[in-house]
């Protein structure tokens, strides 16, 4: 794979130094109408916009109705010059381009001298004019000032999107819930090339340095027909570009050891220490024709584990000498990007990004690490933009990127042992009611290769005419392979796990008794290997028939094929279509106050979707001392399997998991550069993958076998027409962007709720048919196997994104004397526990006896015969929330100039009040566990860390 990547590396970058290039990708525009002071349109104006943030410079000339219109400039701040003979000049300072945003400039020029210039002082437009799609830019200069994680990661940008749920994380930059869709649902691309993780949508697969940052748009809700397959947030980062004046930056910041606070005195905080060393440059190869950019940092990170009291105490018992201890994290990440410019119409970017990070692997319970993976890998790609005669605009790229996770055990030569604070029958064997403690080695560890090859072209037009003026739009958005690889491995030759329980429920250092064994046929296998594709194509067209109307549409056509390479199988074969439709409305002339409303259809990734016909799997015995004298008197085999799985049967012509959603919103610019912005979400998240046992025979509400008496359960995985989650949010955002004030504040209220009613032959549709309502923690958004069994005791266990309340403020402020204040604040409400569970004592016998009889001579246990029932009516009643969590940040800087070079000194303080709230339920939802109502992965102590960086 590593010579497959070099390859791909330099047949991209021969192509970037030998063809002609474009305007560089991940832009915005800017379009108006030119006017004399009679408010007669002004053809052939020549609107020239130049920026010190991008190279070369930028014309336009407007048409016969005096329109003129910029498409994919650089992020940066601009200056515009707008000319034509027998009219004085007119110049504009200040212009603001974004990633993805379209803002509306008129101009009016006054009869005049060419050679006089007027200088307009006026603001600068900041509100989207074109589009409805719910999103929010960032600029690097903005999050490079803001004090919102300690390590700086360009994933902290998501915090500052209202409808964002973040989980702060200490090893991994935070996981980020975008309106209900799950972390790995979200999409991330760099300057246009897709480089999230065929593995997963999340934001910890891309890391790079914070200089490498120009401007960041996140898109939340109602994304554009453009944008590729995925629920959660499109997130789009944009590189700076190397220009003709060469300058960079050179930083320096860590944390030490000395200050770091404990916000858990009677266990161990998640603190953490770093020194990361940051570069970058940029300039001219060849002025006015070629550019480069890099960056580099370099991280060394030293992270200590959470624990309560009671997990070290616990830990301490069990093995003589524990003390708690660190893990490690070091890395490079590197990117590189040029610019060139062979002819004044076609500019084109190649790119290359390296971000491998190795991770120990550590819980709270674990009493040692076990085995190290890693996140992140390698991108690359090249893309060429033209600009054509009468407004069109084409792009070709392609791309490539490995981000994967990759594992290696510790010492491989050791089983798990799993000790459990007390252990109970269940049917035949015994099962632990909570594990309180890991010692010696990991059960399993799954290593991932997948990467994603992906050619996209895209073409845009701008054509007057049909009732107005239209911006259209029509791209081919292929990716002919994406590879999906998952090894699994097992340590001790197969031998993978003892499951202990404790001689004294209340004491540990009694000694424990071991209960159950697993012991594998193999110890190292490929679990599960796909090969897929999407070939898409989107159409999508702006249209105003007035001045201040703006009617979009458009649709998306994804044909996805999905196959087990291992047995040549299909797994999905689909055509889906995704309609968009929105309206933009101007209440003023200025266009500064705007109402907009969309409805779009938008498919769920590949990466966060995938499911399995064959069964590749190790054979293993289970070995059950289910009276606990020492004796493993009861042994259950279960054999491997390398075959096209007969418990399974895949709906080959399934939907894929989509949501239906709507959007109203008001947006309005007000004097000094403000911004507000209200806006109420709807998204029903339909069609998720279900997994529906369809083997079962019930005679009313008693089991009495199964219709294939070979097998159990037999589950078809199709789509889920039976329940659905759906999220209601109210999203509201006041900004400032100024030249000392820079602030942004955000609130989000959700509502939720599932609808619809159980999957066909859910045990709990029999034994509590009246407890399906559920509207505070439902679970997550991507169908699981979890979901044909809710009385599972941890389904819908895991909500990290359900919280009621999420309120968040930043503020940079410029003050004399080169002094710099900058605070971040954040407060969520904690998320729902899932439904509540509990045991009783005995099945009920009800709904059939606990094991049953089959006509071939098998006996069989009984689904329903299941001890776990809901605690309350319904499953929304009893649940519980752990409390809210704040954080409050602070930074004081100082700017120094030194001839033409610029120092800012900087001290951060993070978690000011010292707070010390857990951030996650993690299956707390048992009332018969030790871990019933127990919140996890404790808010990060207060430290302080120091930063130098030097711009030259």
């Amino acid at each position: 794979m590593a010579r497959g990547f070099t390859a791909a590396m330099v047949v991209l970058w021969v192509i970037s130094g030998s063809l002609a290039g474009a305007q560089p990708s991940a832009g915005g525009s800017l379009h108006g109408t030119v006017r004399d002071a009679q408010g007669a349109v002004l053809p052939g104006v020549t609107v020239v916009m130049t920026s010190p943030d991008a190279p070369g410079v930028y014309e336009a000339v407007s048409d016969a109705r005096g329109t003129y219109r910029f498409a994919d400039l650089p992020p940066g701040t601009y200056m515009l010059r707008a000319s034509l003979p027998e009219f004085t000049t007119l110049e504009r300072k200040d212009i603001s381009i974004r990633v993805g945003l379209t803002p509306h400039l008129d101009l009016e020029l006054t009869i005049g001298s060419i050679s006089e210039t007027v200088v307009v002082q006026k603001e600068a437009p900041l509100i989207e004019s074109k589009t409805a799609v719910q999103a929010v830019n960032v600029s690097g200069d903005l999050q490079r000032a803001l004090p919102i994680t300690p390590k700086r990661e360009w994933s902290g940008s998501l915090q500052l999107a209202p409808g964002i749920v973040g989980i702060p994380g200490s090893r991994l930059s935070a996981f980020y819930y975008s309106h209900g869709a799950d972390a790995n649902s979200n999409v991330t691309q760099m300057d246009g090339a897709p480089v999230s993780s065929a593995l997963s949508g999340n934001t910890i697969y891309v890391a790079l340095s914070e200089q490498a940052i120009a401007d960041v748009q996140v898109k939340t809700g109602t994304v554009d027909a453009s944008s590729p397959l995925g629920v959660g947030a499109i997130v789009q980062l944009a590189t700076p570009t190397g220009t003709n004046r060469t300058s960079g930056t050179v930083s320096l910041s860590g944390q030490a050891d000395g200050w770091i606070g404990d916000n858990n005195p009677t266990g161990s905080s998640p603190a953490e220490r770093f020194v990361h060393l940051d570069a970058s440059a940029g300039g001219p190869v060849q002025r006015d024709l070629w550019w480069l950019f890099g960056s580099y940092q370099l991280r060394r990170n030293r992270f200590s584990v959470d624990r309560s009291a009671r997990q070290i105490e616990t830990l301490e018992k069990l093995v003589p000498g524990f003390s708690p201890f660190d893990v490690e994290s070091d890395t490079n990440l590197w990117l590189l990007k040029q610019t060139r410019q062979v002819a004044a119409n076609h500019k084109l970017d190649a790119l290359f990004q390296r971000d491998a990070t190795p991770l120990d692997e550590v819980g709270p319970t674990d009493a040692g690490v076990f085995y190290q993976s890693s996140v992140g890998g390698n991108a690359a790609s090249a893309r060429l933009t033209s600009v054509w005669r009468d407004g069109l605009a084409s792009r070709i790229a392609v791309s490539y990127n490995d981000k994967t996770g990759p594992v290696e055990f510790t010492d491989d030569t050791q089983p798990a042992r799993v000790i459990h604070q007390r252990a109970a029958p269940t049917g035949a064997v015994v099962a632990g009611t909570g594990q309180i403690a890991q010692l010696d080695n990991a059960r399993a560890a799954a290593g991932t290769e997948h990467s994603v090859l992906t050619v996209a072209a895209d073409f845009d037009g701008y054509q007057r005419g049909w009732g107005g003026t239209h911006e259209w739009q029509f791209g081919l958005y292929l990716q002919p392979r994406i590879v999906e690889r998952i090894d699994r491995i097992y340590p001790a030759a197969g031998f993978s796990l003892e499951e202990h329980v404790l001689v004294d429920p209340l004491d540990a250092s009694a000694g424990t008794v071991p209960f159950h064994r697993r012991i594998y046929d193999r110890a190292k296998f490929i679990e599960s290997e796909g090969r897929s594709q999407d070939f898409a194509f989107y159409l999508q067209d702006a249209w105003r028939p007035g001045t201040r109307l703006t009617l979009t549409a458009g649709v998306r056509v994804d044909m996805i094929r999905r196959r087990d390479a291992i047995f040549d199988l299909a797994l999905h074969e689909r055509v889906e279509l995704g309609p968009r439709a929105g309206v933009n409305y101007a209440l003023s002339a200025d266009g500064r106050r705007v109402v907009r409303a969309a409805w779009g259809r938008v498919h769920e990734s590949l990466a966060n979707t995938r499911v399995r016909g064959t069964s590749t799997s190790s054979g293993f015995r289970d070995e059950y001392d289910v009276d606990l004298d020492g004796a493993f008197e009861t042994t259950l085999f279960t054999p491997g399997a390398s075959a096209v799985s007969a418990d399974r049967i895949i709906d080959v012509g399934r939907r894929q998991p989509h949501v239906d959603e709507w959007l109203v919103g008001y947006q309005q610019q007000l004097a000094g550069q403000w911004t507000a912005d209200v806006a109420f979400l709807h998204r029903a998240y339909r069609d998720r993958v279900a997994y529906i046992e369809d083997n079962g025979i019930y005679d009313g509400n008693v089991f009495v076998g199964y219709r294939n008496e070979d097998l159990n359960a037999i589950h078809r995985v199709t789509h889920n027409v039976w329940s659905w989650p759906v999220y209601n949010g109210l999203d509201v955002r006041i900004a400032k962007r100024s030249r000392h004030l820079q602030l942004s504040l955000t609130y989000t209220r959700q509502w939720r709720h599932l609808a619809g009613t159980w999957q066909p032959n859910d045990p709990a549709s029999f034994l509590q048919p009246a407890a399906f309502p559920n509207d505070r923690g439902i679970g997550t958004t991507v169908g699981t196997t979890a979901d044909t069994n809710s009385l599972s005791g941890t389904n819908m266990a895991l909500n990290q994104s359900w919280r009621d309340h999420v309120f968040r403020l930043a503020a940079a402020l410029q003050i004399p004397l080169g002094l710099q204040l900058a605070t971040s604040y954040q407060v969520q409400s904690g998320p729902w526990s899932g439904p509540i569970v509990r045991r009783v004592s005995a099945p009920d016998p009800a709904f059939g006896p606990s094991l049953v009889q089959l006509s071939n001579g098998r006996t069989v246990q009984n689904p329903l015969s299941t001890t776990i029932r809901f605690a309350f009516p319904t499953r929304g009643e009893g649940q519980f929330r752990i409390p809210a969590f704040h954080q409050l940040n602070l930074r004081l800087g100082k700017s120094l100039r030194l001839a033409e070079r610029e120092l800012l000194l900087s001290v951060d303080i993070f978690n000011v009040l010292n707070g010390d709230r857990f951030l996650e339920l993690l299956n707390a939802n048992q009332l018969d566990s030790p871990n019933f109502g127990l919140g996890t992965g404790r808010q990060l102590p207060r430290s302080a860390s120091v930063s130098a960086s030097l711009k030259f």
